[in-house]
């Protein structure tokens, strides 16, 4: 699945490099906060891999797309 099927964030990065950096830093159980979480792949990986995930940002739309691909992942899909 696209990382921008529910929506287009201009900078979101590939799931691919935010799953190294999860593995690479966090252990599982672990709280990630990703203060500009913009579309959420930080987000999407951290609950893929067993750990909470905490996301800020200011704008609304953003956050709906994270919300949408949070509750995916947690749900497994």
């Amino acid at each position: 699945m696209s990382e921008k099927t529910e929506g287009k964030h201009p900078t979101q990065k590939p799931k691919y490099l935010l799953e190294k950096i999860v593995l690479a830093s966090t252990e599982e159980g672990q709280i990630i906060l990703d203060p500009f979480c913009g579309s959420g792949t930080t987000g999407v990986e951290a609950v893929r891999f067993g750990r909470k995930f905490v996301g800020i940002d200011v704008n609304e739309e953003y956050l709906e797309i994270s919300r949408k691909r949070l509750e995916k992942a947690a749900n497994g899909r």
